[in-house]
């Protein structure tokens, strides 16, 4: 199990499922088996991964996770059983753990179809943005979800890796939401922010790729150069700009000249920052009715609020 934290805007979501999940093939399962007095680690050839956010999950997120787990799996309803006797388990306390009978019949329960995908098979789970529980005050489905997710990891056949993302300002608020003891002894990796050169690669990779070229400025400055600069200026107010620059970019490709992204067009668009305004206002304008806007209110006010630190976010 492994516990992956960043500011927000740092590309957890990115790496974890374009980074980890879309390079699995590559993958030395750090699985072992004894061969006399040695210990070979074996190559997985099958795997099966499943990426959610706890967002998706519902007022009940072990029992849908195991759902979504029995359709990569395989098995419909197999899983049944362990979520009605999940559920009947309080997880009050901050210590409380999926007892031992379960939790081995759990494993075994997944381990019976995972064996029949393929030769050499393993499961990647990835629970993205662990804080959308933390923040709606979800503390007894949160130590039920994350008790489920290490007894996943803990299975004796060490095909299952489980990844955990949260971002850096809310990683300080399990141990005051009594969950510091379901990731106790979780290894973690700390993503940093984007450094310049990576978001010059973030900018101009998927471009080239598409067979997109940046206009140039009469004195030799490209666009890319000037995207650059703009993210720059903001760092002020974005820690890790990666939303930022994912909607500036998606809106410069709208507009593009054939191939052609062009300063006009970027410029037209009032430059990162206008692109955040523009899209701030169309989604809202989808919701100015006078049917949906007290529906709009109401989720403006819930979206709002304060991070552990205080900020709005």
């Amino acid at each position: 199990m492994l516990l992956l934290t960043g500011p927000s805007g740092a590309g957890k979501s990115s790496f974890a499922r374009a980074g980890l999940i879309g390079h699995l093939g590559a993958y030395r399962l750090q699985r072992r088996r004894a061969e006399g007095a040695l210990y070979v680690g074996e190559l997985v050839r099958t795997w099966r991964h499943l990426a959610v956010r706890p967002a998706e999950l519902g007022d009940y997120p072990a029992g849908e996770l195991l759902a979504r787990l029995g359709a990569v799996l395989g098995v419909s309803d197999g899983f049944a059983s362990i979520v009605r006797d999940l559920a009947a388990l309080p997880f009050a306390g901050a210590d409380d753990i999926v007892p031992v009978a379960l939790a081995e019949r759990f494993r075994a329960t997944v381990q019976r179809p995972l064996a029949g995908v393929g030769p050499a098979p393993a499961l990647f789970l990835l629970l993205d943005q662990l804080e959308d529980l933390l923040g709606s005050d979800r503390t007894q489905a949160t130590r039920q979800l994350l008790a489920l997710l290490r007894v996943l990891a803990d299975c004796p056949e060490r095909n299952i890796w489980v990844v955990v993302a949260i971002a850096d300002q809310w990683r300080a608020t399990l141990g005051s939401a009594g969950l510091a003891a379901a990731l106790e002894d979780v290894p973690r990796f700390a993503l940093p922010p984007p450094r310049e050169s990576e978001l010059r690669e973030i900018i101009e990779v998927p471009a080239r790729r598409a067979g997109l070229v940046f206009e140039r400025r009469p004195d030799g400055k490209s666009l890319d150069q000037e995207i650059l600069d703009d993210l720059n200026r903001l760092s002020l107010y974005a820690e890790a700009p990666l939303p930022l620059l994912q909607v500036a970019l998606a809106q410069l490709e709208d507009h593009k000249d054939g191939n052609r992204l062009t300063l006009a067009a970027y410029r037209d668009m009032g430059g990162v920052a206008g692109a955040i305004r523009s899209h701030a206002r169309a989604a809202l304008a989808e919701w100015q009715t006078q049917e949906r806007q007290p529906v709009l209110d109401r989720l403006l006010f819930h979206l709002v609020q304060p991070d552990p630190q205080q900020r709005i976010t």
